[in-house]
């Protein structure tokens, strides 16, 4: 069996963030009180990923 390129990353990784949807962070055109903005959302899950890797897997290779 080949060991993994990333020990520490493996399928199945999860991770969980809250965010506070502010009036700055809103888009109404999709619903009445707002929604988060893409670019918003995006920002969050790249934090999520961040955060449920180990600190080292975002060096450089």
């Amino acid at each position: 069996m080949t060991p993994p390129p990333f020990p520490g990353i493996v399928p199945g990784l999860r991770s969980e963030r809250r965010a506070l949807v502010t009036p700055d962070k809103a888009t109404t055109h999709a619903g009445e009180s707002g929604v988060l903005m893409a670019i918003w959302m995006i920002l969050e899950m790249e934090l999520a990923a961040q955060e449920s890797t180990p600190p080292w897997a975002s060096r450089s290779v």
